[in-house]
Parts: structure tokens; C-alpha cells; sequence
């Protein structure tokens, strides 16, 4: 199974490895399922993994930040990052994560923002939360390991 992950649920990965972002984490690390990201997520994550109040809470130093990004610029499909939408003009930022989605032609977007997950569907490509994808890892086990969309 492959998805495209949103920023928000790549730094609950990172700060709760226990919850489902992090369990779909490990599955991803595990070789259970492809994960793709898109440039200004990586770009995106960084910044947020650096606020202070964040870095601070979690005890991120800049040598753990940078290692976290490493291993998803090392062993993530990183999206080509060609295709441009201006679909969410609530909040265009979120536009780069669903042309992502679109152009690596992943099944699933991985997210917590409201703005994609309003969606549902765009394209074929569904937007659930790290949740219900996990739910959708757990009733589909034989797929998950599989190349299938």
C-alpha cells in the first residue's frame, strides 16, 4: 500500500511513536507500505519541528531534527514536485501536499488538516486521517505489504 503524508502527521510520528502516525511510521520503516512526501513537506516539517516551543518540549536537538529529515529524504519517494493546484484557497498552503497526491498518483493522503480531509477524494486519490488509514492498514494486512494502490 502507498500514501503520501501530510506534515502534521510526520511530526506526530516523531513526538508520539505510539499513536497512529507513529505506528504507520514504523510500518513505513518496517518495509510494510511505501510513503511518499513532497519537497515542501520536508521543508515544512523542519520548520516545525525547529519552534521552540516544540524542540523545547520534545528535547529535538538540531542533530535529531536533521536525522529525521535524512531518513525520509534517504528511504521516502520524494514527489517530483512539477504539478501546481489552486484548489484550497481556505488555506493555499495545503495545495502542495494535495498535487503531491495527485502527481505520484498514490491512492492515499495521509493528514490531519481539515482543508484536505473536507475533501474525501480528490482525483481518485482519498485523504484520511493517520487514524483511518491505520484502520485501513489493519483490514487489509495481505495489501499492505503488496504494491498495490
Amino acid at each position: 500500500m502507498k500514501a503520501l503524508v501530510d506534515t502534521n502527521p510526520l511530526v506526530s510520528a516523531l513526538l508520539k511513536p505510539d499513536g497512529p502516525s507513529g505506528q504507520i511510521f514504523q510500518r513505513w520503516r518496517a518495509g510494510k507500505l511505501e510513503l511518499v512526501v513532497s519537497p515542501s513537506t520536508l521543508a515544512e516539517l523542519r520548520e516545525v519541528l525547529r519552534r521552540p516551543h516544540i524542540a523545547n518540549k520534545y528535547k529535538l536537538s538540531a542533530p535529531d531534527i536533521e536525522h529525521h529529515l535524512n531518513v525520509l529524504r534517504n528511504f521516502a519517494e520524494i514527489a517530483p514536485g512539477r504539478l501546481s493546484l489552486d484548489l484550497i484557497s481556505a488555506d493555499p498552503q495545503d495545495n502542495h501536499v494535495l498535487a503531491a497526491g495527485v502527481e505520484t498518483r498514490y491512492s492515499f493522503i495521509v493528514s490531519g488538516d481539515h482543508h484536505l480531509l473536507d475533501l474525501d477524494e480528490y482525483q481518485s486519490v482519498r485523504i484520511l486521517t493517520p487514524r483511518d488509514f491505520l484502520t485501513l492498514l489493519e483490514a487489509n494486512p495481505t495489501r499492505e505489504a503488496g504494491n498495490e494502490a
